[in-house]
């Protein structure tokens, strides 16, 4: 995430930023943090960048929802179901049971 541009305008944390942000001589910070700005504002909006951030970051990545979602499914349910639905013999259910 980037600081906003009141951060770089800030007399407490301009010089830290110019600091950290500035990559050489060509590239200062205020360069870097319009570009930074420009593809923040290309994918998404400050809210939205920010709410995407705090789940994957403070939450989880989304592979390890999958993965919870995955693990607690109840698939009995709905493996009857489709067995019912295309009119499948019961031993389809033997094998599917053993690859879950």
């Amino acid at each position: 995430m980037t600081p906003d541009k009141a951060s770089f305008d800030s007399p407490e944390t301009k010089p830290w930023l110019d600091k950290f942000y500035s990559v050489n001589e060509n590239w200062i910070a205020e360069d870097r943090r319009k570009l930074l700005a420009f593809a923040r504002d290309l994918l998404n909006s400050d809210y939205a960048g920010h709410r995407l951030t705090f789940q994957l970051f403070a939450q989880s990545p989304p592979f390890a929802h999958l993965a919870a979602v995955y693990r607690n499914f109840d698939w009995e349910g709905p493996l009857e179901f489709v067995r019912k639905a295309a009119d499948l013999s019961d031993r389809v259910m033997k094998t599917a049971g053993a690859a879950i």
